[in-house]
């Protein structure tokens, strides 16, 4: 599933089948939650998303966004989601945090 600029969005939830779920450019999305099938979450571009969470077998998880300075709390070590292969693109800062021996690096 893909959602595009889909401006008045707040939440995606319960959505039993997805797989794959790809979200640009929804400024107010807040919270993506309950998808139990979900294996790949890429969020591009949704400043925010505050709450991940109840995905329980995410396997990829891609988050770009050239302004973000730090990691979402989601995803601190004891947050949320699930152990992913995670790709972030993101600014300079918050790319200098995730290098070995950065404030983010475990």
């Amino acid at each position: 599933m893909i959602i595009t600029k889909a401006d008045s969005l707040q939440a995606v939830d319960t959505l039993s089948t997805s797989r794959e779920l790809v979200v640009r450019d929804s400024k107010k999305l807040a919270r993506v939650f309950d998808l139990p099938s979900l294996d790949a979450l890429t969020v591009v571009g949704c400043p925010a998303l505050r709450d991940v969470s109840w995905l329980k077998v995410l396997k990829h998880l891609r988050l770009v966004d050239r302004d973000l300075r730090r990691l979402p709390d989601w995803l601190a070590p004891h947050g949320s989601v699930p152990q992913t292969t995670l790709t972030v693109v993101g600014g300079e800062e918050l790319l200098w945090r995730l290098v070995p021996g950065g404030e983010d690096c475990e």
